[in-house]
């Protein structure tokens, strides 16, 4: 597993185990004994910090499901978008998709501007203009394309999404957004170093810079040759052949994460002590802060999720290793 990979398993692991425990814990400390008339010390404040917490959740889904909504009508806009203007492949096109591994794979678009991005959060493909067909030399061409191919391969527009998904969800925790940033900057660098590796960095900074020369604004369901924000880093890493450094972590996102946390923990606390008083507290603290429980919680809560996702990104990312023609 690559750098970008490292990162996009973090923030799925590490939001996933988030979420997971915190429905655990309060269907198990504070929803179970609420609903069996627990004697709480002040019930009325456990609802209350309950409450806070179920509105905090709703919220968080609902800007999930914002950002699953917009990437659905701008992903079905892009898609029109491509299917009118896409013309037939000439011969050379289609042979040097074959070569990257891509038959079945590639749409080209008749366009002046320079562009070529990869689409289609389950089924990616490439779009390519005839601009940039016509722009690029044979050994540019096959650089672009194994470029495009990490995307395909990796399902970066579906990471992508996930990522979007994940950081806009847990707006009270910056460091996923964080890592979010972090992932999509080495996708780019990951990416230019497949490419770079195969045909040669020449004809790969030829292709990055000739997507650079007509700017074109890659919509937002997709990911672009020249999409990178951090172009610097790319084209340091082009001129010496090494990654560049890796920035360190955000410390402000770091502290407005551990204040984040710190808020739903106490009011985690407060609703179980609210329907359980000291007893439930102590109960809840022993319970958590043990060993065993600790990974009982683990296996039953957590594990299942991830589980669930690995084996269905596993499924996803094994038939994007083919060719689409022939699947």
């Amino acid at each position: 597993m690559d750098s970008a990979g490292r990162h996009f398993a973090f923030l799925v692991g590490l939001s996933l185990a988030f979420v997971a425990y915190g429905v655990c814990g309060l269907v198990v400390y504070a929803l179970l004994p609420l609903a069996g008339g627990g004697a709480g010390a002040s019930p009325l404040a456990g609802v209350a910090a309950l409450a806070v917490l179920v509105a905090a959740t709703l919220a968080s889904a609902a800007r999930g499901a914002r950002v699953v909504w917009r990437h659905r009508v701008a992903h079905a806009r892009l898609v029109r978008w491509i299917e009118r203007a896409a013309v037939e492949p000439p011969a050379e096109l289609v042979a040097a998709a074959r070569d990257a591994g891509l038959a079945g794979r590639i749409v080209l678009v008749r366009r002046a501007e320079l562009f070529s991005f990869v689409c289609g959060v389950f089924v990616p493909r490439v779009a390519i203009s005839t601009g940039m067909l016509a722009r690029l030399s044979p050994a540019q061409l096959r650089a672009a394309l194994e470029h495009e191919r990490y995307h395909v391969r990796n399902l970066d527009p579906l990471r992508e999404l996930v990522g979007r998904v994940l950081a806009e969800s847990l707006f009270y925790l910056p460091l996923a957004a964080s890592m979010h940033r972090r992932y999509a900057v080495e996708r780019e660098l990951a990416a230019d170093r497949r490419a770079a590796a195969i045909v040669g960095r020449r004809p790969l900074a030829g292709a990055l810079l000739a997507a650079l020369e007509d700017p074109w604004p890659a919509p937002r369901s997709s990911v672009a040759l020249g999409g990178s924000a951090l172009l610097a880093s790319r084209l340091s890493q082009l001129e010496t052949g090494r990654p560049s450094p890796a920035a360190g972590v955000d410390g402000r996102a770091v502290l407005r994460s551990a204040l984040g946390l710190a808020a739903v923990l106490a009011l985690f606390a407060a609703a179980v002590y609210g329907v359980g008083g000291n007893a439930g507290l102590a109960r809840f603290l022993a319970a958590e802060l043990a060993p065993a429980n600790l990974l009982a919680g683990t296996a039953v809560c957590v594990a299942p999720l991830l589980c669930l996702a690995a084996v269905g990104y596993g499924r996803l990312a094994w038939g994007a290793r083919g060719d689409l023609a022939v699947r």
